[in-house]
C-alpha cells in the first residue's frame, strides 16, 4: 500500500454551477467532490480519467452526500478526502469540504469499482494491478454502495446522450446523471434549494452515445426519488435520491 498524508486542497465552485436564485445546483456539490478526488489522485498514478495499468480505469458506482451550509455564493472552500476501505468490488472514498471559517459546507463518500476498458467488465480479484493507496477508516456519513429500495415510477422527460454528455471513457459522464434529474425538478423543489439536506447517486449501467433514455420520479412522499431508465438497452441507468427538509 502506498502511504499518504491527508493533504488539504483549495476548492471553488463555478459560477455556472448556481441557479437563478443564487444558490448551488445538486449536482455543483457533486462536481466539488468530483474535483477534490481528481486532485488527491493526481499526484498518483491512480488519477481520475487516468487508464491504469494499460487497460482499467475508476468508475463511481454511488455517491452520499450531506449539505451541512448551503453554498449561496462562489468562494474559496478547503477539501479533503481519503480512501477509507474495500467491500468486494466496491472501493470507499470519504469527503469533506468547509469555508474559510472551518464551517463544514458538505461531506460524503463514494464507492467506485476498477473497470476492465477491453470487456467494460468489473475487476473483482482481490489482488490489484497496482498498488492500492493507505486505508484511513474513518467515515463521515452513511453510504451503500447499491440502491436497494422497490419503488414505482412514473414517466416525466425523455431524451437522448449526445456528444457533449460523453467523457474520456465514451460514456456519459457522472454530472451529467444529475443534470438530466436536475432538469426535472418543480419549480417548488428549485425555490427550496436551500433546505436540501442530503443526496444520494446511485449508477447503475453506464449509457453511451446516441443511447435514448426517460427520466421518472418515484412515488414515494418521504424521499424525491428519480431514476434514468436506458429505453435503448432495457435497463435501469441511473437513480437520485433527494432529502430536503422542510
Amino acid at each position: 500500500m502506498k502511504s499518504e498524508m491527508r493533504k488539504k486542497y483549495i476548492l471553488e465552485p463555478p459560477f455556472e454551477h448556481f441557479n437563478e436564485n443564487l444558490e448551488l445546483k445538486p449536482y455543483g456539490y457533486q462536481a466539488l467532490f468530483n474535483i477534490l478526488a481528481d486532485k488527491h489522485l493526481s499526484s498518483t498514478d491512480q488519477g481520475v480519467g487516468v487508464v491504469l495499468a494499460n487497460k482499467y480505469a475508476w468508475v463511481l458506482v454511488s455517491m452520499s452526500l450531506v449539505i451541512e451550509k448551503p453554498l449561496t455564493e462562489s468562494q474559496q472552500l478547503i477539501g479533503s478526502t481519503w480512501y477509507s476501505g474495500r467491500r468486494g468490488p466496491f472501493f470507499r472514498r470519504e469527503y469533506n469540504v468547509v469555508d474559510k471559517n472551518n464551517q463544514t459546507i458538505c461531506k460524503g463518500a463514494s464507492y467506485s469499482v476498477l473497470l476492465d476498458l477491453e470487456n467494460r467488465s468489473i475487476y473483482k480479484q482481490r489482488q490489484l494491478p497496482f498498488e492500492i493507496l493507505t486505508e484511513e477508516l474513518t467515515h463521515l456519513v452513511e453510504a451503500n454502495p447499491t440502491f436497494k429500495q422497490n419503488l414505482e415510477f412514473v414517466d416525466i422527460k425523455e431524451g437522448q446522450i449526445e456528444n457533449s454528455h460523453l467523457d474520456g471513457l465514451g460514456h456519459v459522464n457522472n454530472l451529467r446523471y444529475s443534470e438530466f434529474v436536475y432538469d426535472c425538478f418543480s419549480e417548488s423543489q428549485i425555490k427550496e434549494l436551500k433546505n436540501l439536506k442530503r443526496i444520494e447517486l446511485y449508477f447503475h449501467k453506464e449509457m453511451q452515445k446516441s443511447d435514448r433514455f426517460v427520466v421518472k420520479k418515484g412515488l414515494n412522499e418521504k424521499t424525491n426519488t428519480y431514476q434514468i431508465f436506458n429505453l435503448t438497452k432495457k435497463e435501469r441507468a441511473f437513480t437520485f435520491n433527494a432529502y430536503f427538509d422542510l
